[in-house]
């Protein structure tokens, strides 16, 4: 089973969408995470139509529909942010990214250290249990770090630099990180 995360849409095209799902089912994923930041005028786009599609809802989302398609579930934070895929616990949340990495002016400067990471995740795991995956977004930029077994992920942003996430759900699991048409870094992690 396969998942594309992608998210940091904002105000990107239809044809910006369309391709999003394309690259979906060029890698044959039947579920999508958006990690937020997704405009008000593209819910329940029908771009998505054919996929179980998990968003993750920012203080920006001002305009959701009251009636979705029913393949669109609403993600938020402290209340439905956990969502479990193929055995996977999957924790969400778009504005984690800057209490994890170092910017200004949003360029990233450097990742912190892994102790202030492993500080993060642990209040993720006192929170809501152990996690296989901690997704994020806000930043716009990419982001891995993989220990004990969790991986906390950052697919970047889709509005200029289209960058996603696909996570491969099996006896191991293992993501990449791409770009359209661009293999950016492969990591795999044991469970």
């Amino acid at each position: 089973m396969n998942i594309f995360v992608f998210g940091d849409t904002h105000n990107c095209s239809e044809e910006d969408l369309y391709l999003a799902s394309k690259k979906a089912r060029d890698f044959e994923c039947q579920t999508i995470i958006h990690t937020g930041d997704l405009a008000d005028q593209h819910w329940g786009h029908p771009a998505f139509d054919d996929f179980q599609m998990y968003v993750f809802v920012t203080k920006q989302n001002e305009k959701i529909p009251e009636k979705l398609p029913n393949n669109w579930h609403l993600l938020r934070e402290k209340v439905a942010c956990i969502i479990t895929i193929g055995g996977m616990r999957i924790y969400v949340n778009h504005y984690l990214g800057l209490r994890a990495l170092k910017f200004k002016d949003r360029e990233l400067l450097e990742h912190v250290d892994e102790a202030e990471i492993w500080k993060v995740n642990e209040e993720i795991m006192a929170e809501y249990g152990y996690v296989n995956y901690v997704l994020f977004g806000h930043s716009h930029h990419t982001f891995h770090h993989c220990d004990r077994g969790m991986a906390m992920l950052n697919p970047g942003e889709w509005e200029t630099k289209k960058t996603f996430i696909i996570i491969h759900v099996g006896d191991h699991f293992a993501m990449d990180f791409r770009v359209v048409s661009l293999t950016i870094n492969q990591v795999l992690v044991d469970k």
